[in-house]
C-alpha cells in the first residue's frame, strides 16, 4: 500500500499493490485499488500513485502491471487509457517502463508505504 500525502502530511490518496498470477500462471504485479480524495482529484495525485505502482513493478523485474476496473466506470477507464493502459486478455494493463515524474499542480507529493496508524483512514474510504 502506498499513500500520497501533501507537504503538511495530509493523506490525499492511496494505491494498493499485490502480486498475482494471470490465467496462464505467469506472475504479474497488480493494482487492486486506487483512490483519491475528492478535493485532490485532477491535479496529478492518481497519476503519481499509478507511476509509483509502475516503478514498483519495474523494480521487481516484471514488465506488466495489471489492474481492476469496472467496465461501467468510464472515468477510471478514461484515466487509465490516458496513462497508456490497454485492455489485456482479462484486465487492462500497461507495460511498466520508466516514466517521467512531473510535479503536480498541488505541489510535490510524497508517495510512501501505509503506516499502521492510517488503517482507519483507509478503511473508511473503502466502505
Amino acid at each position: 500500500m502506498l499513500i500520497a500525502e501533501t507537504e503538511d502530511g495530509t493523506p490525499v490518496g492511496f494505491v494498493s499493490r499485490s502480486v498475482s498470477n494471470d490465467l496462464t500462471g505467469i506472475e504479474r504485479r497488480h493494482v487492486a485499488d486506487l483512490a483519491v480524495e475528492a478535493n485532490a482529484r485532477r491535479i496529478g495525485v492518481g497519476t503519481d500513485l499509478t507511476c509509483a505502482a509502475e516503478a514498483w513493478a519495474r523494480e521487481r523485474g516484471l514488465p506488466a502491471l495489471s489492474l481492476d476496473v469496472w467496465s461501467t466506470n468510464e472515468r477510471a477507464l478514461t484515466f487509465y487509457s490516458h496513462l497508456g493502459h490497454r485492455p489485456g486478455a482479462a484486465v487492462p494493463r500497461k507495460t511498466a517502463r520508466r516514466a517521467s515524474r512531473n510535479a503536480t499542480a498541488a505541489g510535490e507529493l510524497d508517495v510512501r508505504p501505509l503506516r499502521t496508524d492510517e488503517r482507519a483512514w483507509l478503511e473508511h474510504r473503502l466502505i
